[in-house]
């Protein structure tokens, strides 16, 4: 692969490079705060207002 082909597929691959970045900040940052473990996730869903059957499905799904 020449250096312009590489250059190319490094632009064309750029903005997924930094989407997938990101992704691990967050699950670093989520790591970090300690709520990637089974069943962790509620205590911060129920800081937020969801929708009744969203919460129903959750909860169903967690076996809550």
């Amino acid at each position: 692969m020449s250096p312009a082909d590489l250059a190319a597929l490094a632009a064309e691959l750029e903005p997924d490079i930094r989407a997938a970045d990101n992704d691990m900040r967050e699950i670093d940052d989520l790591q970090q705060k300690g709520i990637t473990g089974a069943g962790a996730l509620s205590g911060v869903l129920s800081g937020y207002p969801l929708h009744p059957a969203t919460h129903t499905m959750i909860n169903f799904t967690l076996g809550w």
